[in-house]
């Protein structure tokens, strides 16, 4: 679906704000503030349209929960205020029709770092999910860096979506700075961050300088979409907050 640069125009209340979180970017912590603004008007959605699993797995079940948004879009777009979770952007197109304003939101986070973290947590028995243990315990470091999906996950998620179209982009390692800016555009503050909300995976220090690289190598069209996100950012922040 074409998404017009007039329906991505933020507008300070009024609208559905459709949060994208990108796992072990910060957004939980982000998903408990629009908890605390929207209580029962905040739909969390973190279950069925994960697009990391294998695709025999993973396609039926994304299928089903996305025809489902589309015939019942009018609905959600009434129902809720706020929608956060593990789902692809494409999932909530369909909510552009429903007359309401929809503004996309996500966190960003150096894609180097976002990769190791996500390589420890799944490979920690704290992973609710048994193929990414799996994958993670077969795999070194590099190697599921390098996985196509890992490769591209920031494209994945925003669903080729450009930053600029983005009403709100936020940076992980800005969090205070993207604080503020969310502040001064949707006109509430997070809350104090717990210790649930923060980043609790022990990443090993010893990481060699080679794994290190070898990672980053494997990270080039996630920091194409991260680079345009701290431009994003940016620009936002200029515009809102100084």
């Amino acid at each position: 679906m074409d998404v017009s640069q007039s329906e991505m125009t933020p507008k300070i209340g009024g609208g559905v704000i459709v949060s994208v979180h990108v796992p072990k970017t910060g957004g939980k912590s982000f998903g408990l503030a629009l908890e605390h603004c929207f209580g029962k008007r905040l739909l969390r959605d973190s279950r069925d349209d994960r697009p990391e699993g294998p695709p025999i797995y993973t396609w039926p079940r994304r299928w089903r929960t996305r025809a489902w948004v589309r015939s019942h879009a009018n609905e959600l777009a009434a129902s809720y205020d706020a929608i956060h979770g593990h789902f692809t952007a494409s999932k909530y197109f369909p909510l552009l029709r429903s007359g309401r304003g929809v503004y996309f939101c996500t966190f960003l986070r150096e894609p180097s770092e976002r990769a190791i973290s996500v390589y420890f947590r799944d490979s920690s028995f704290r992973s609710r999910s048994r193929y990414a243990t799996y994958t993670t315990k077969l795999l070194t470091l590099s190697q599921y860096a390098s996985l196509p999906k890992q490769r591209r996950i920031y494209g994945i998620y925003t669903s080729g979506m450009p930053m600029e179209k983005f009403a709100f982009v936020g940076i992980t390692e800005e969090h205070e700075a993207s604080q503020t800016l969310f502040k001064a555009m949707f006109g509430f503050d997070f809350p104090e961050r717990n210790a649930s909300a923060k980043e609790d995976v022990l990443v090993p220090d010893d990481l060699s300088v080679r794994e290190r690289k070898a990672v980053r190598a494997s990270q080039r069209a996630n920091y194409a979409i991260y680079d345009d996100a701290r431009r994003r950012f940016d620009a936002l922040y200029s515009q809102h907050v100084r």
